[in-house]
């Protein structure tokens, strides 16, 4: 959904100046740009954004871009801190440096130090553990995890300020930490304000589920093995959205996906679509009529996937692992879905005929999640903490 962008700077010259710095995420990104750095010029702030991107987004909420040249690869990477560290040295009077990753915060901590203002660490991911699980042979996770521990650790140790974009990602380093506080990355209230999805409606004669992006690592294999045991036990139809964008970390690609799910009789239940932007994501979602978020165990105990707030604010329900920690205290407190043992295909299915079969249920868990979303789970209240923060220390 665009949102309009707003005017290119706060017209108070004492407003807060914001620096962001990234040296991964691009300038579209859907948390750091559509989420915190809107909110921040929603509240007067002036922002900046240092990183790597060929063209500043359509919808740029009135942030300053500068953009760095765009290369793959981890010695680019280490080049593009210099590139980094040059533009931000351009810029007078950065009140924080806000800094998206591990490597971009050892540079805002530098930046701090010479320039003045202070640093803020994001952490969105858990780089010692989650993170590794995957890209890392299982072996070398344990020894390598705790050397990026110990760097983490210094990190936060230096940072200002440590923000997490849960509580499982600033549990390990809220006591070194000067001071610490969680952000989720919800969306902005205006979200919620456009008309809601109509989940399980009758207006068509399947139930269209959303799932995204097909990995193993979200669970993919397992949501297609509960599509297919739902067809074998419900005369309820269902339709997968998958996304035709797979993890290059992983053995397991389109041929793969297609091939499993012509094995398991359910090659006509599959919706595959190309990967859509951030704002056109809300008309899909609106489109369908619940989702599921699958993560194994080995990943889903410290999940906080930022969509749980998406498919809330359109109001459409959703299956959750019962074992991610911070999305059962969401569903408990919201009732806007359904907990699942994510891992076995059977609950998955059951969870999946029991939204079709009760529709009336279905759509007022759609409507819960919508009013929580409206009144408690969105960006405006979750960030108030970090804005209060930063104008406490502004020059």
């Amino acid at each position: 959904m665009p949102i309009p962008a707003t005017s290119e700077a706060p017209g108070d010259p004492r407003a807060p100046h914001v620096c962001v710095l990234s040296l991964a995420h691009p300038p579209g990104d859907g948390r750091v740009t559509h989420k915190i750095g809107r909110a921040f010029r929603e509240a007067g702030m002036k922002v900046t954004w240092i990183g790597p991107g060929k063209e500043i987004p359509a919808v740029h909420h009135g942030i300053d871009f500068r953009l760095l040249p765009v290369a793959k690869g981890w010695g680019n990477r280490f080049k593009r801190r210099t590139l980094l560290l040059e533009e931000a040295r351009k810029l007078d009077c950065v009140d924080v440096w806000f800094c998206v990753e591990p490597d971009s915060a050892s540079m805002g901590i530098k930046l701090a130090a010479e320039r003045g203002g202070r640093s803020v660490f994001d952490i969105h991911e858990v780089y010692h553990d989650d993170m590794l699980k995957g890209r890392v042979p299982r072996p070398l996770q344990p020894p390598l995890g705790w050397v990026v521990r110990q760097l983490l650790t210094r990190t936060c140790r230096k940072s200002d300020l440590i923000v997490g974009a849960g509580i499982t990602r600033i549990e390990p380093f809220a006591a070194v930490a000067r001071q610490s506080m969680v952000v989720r990355h919800c969306l902005a209230r205006a979200y919620g304000d456009v008309p809601a999805a109509g989940p399980f409606d009758g207006s068509r004669d399947f139930a269209r589920i959303l799932h995204g992006k097909a990995s193993l690592m979200h669970g993919t294999r397992a949501v297609m093995r509960a599509v297919a045991h739902a067809k074998r036990t419900s005369p309820a139809r269902f339709r997968l959205v998958m996304f035709k964008s797979f993890s290059t970390a992983e053995q397991f690609g389109l041929e793969d996906a297609v091939r499993e799910a012509r094995e398991l009789g359910i090659e006509d239940s599959i919706e595959w679509l190309d990967p859509v932007s951030f704002d056109r994501m809300f008309d899909l979602m609106r489109g369908c009529d619940a989702a599921v978020i699958a993560y194994s165990r080995e990943l889903g105990v410290n999940s906080m996937p930022n969509r749980i707030f998406e498919y809330m604010a359109v109001g459409i329900p959703t299956l959750c692992p019962s074992y991610a920690r911070e999305l059962v205290s969401i569903l408990d407190e919201t009732h806007c879905g359904l907990l699942v043992d994510a891992e076995d295909p059977r609950a998955l299915g059951d969870g999946l005929v029991a939204l079709a079969a009760d529709p009336s249920e279905s759509r007022a868990m759609g409507a819960r999640g919508r009013v929580a979303f409206a009144e408690k789970f969105n960006m405006e209240r979750e960030i108030q903490p970090l804005i209060d923060w930063i104008r406490a220390g502004s020059r």
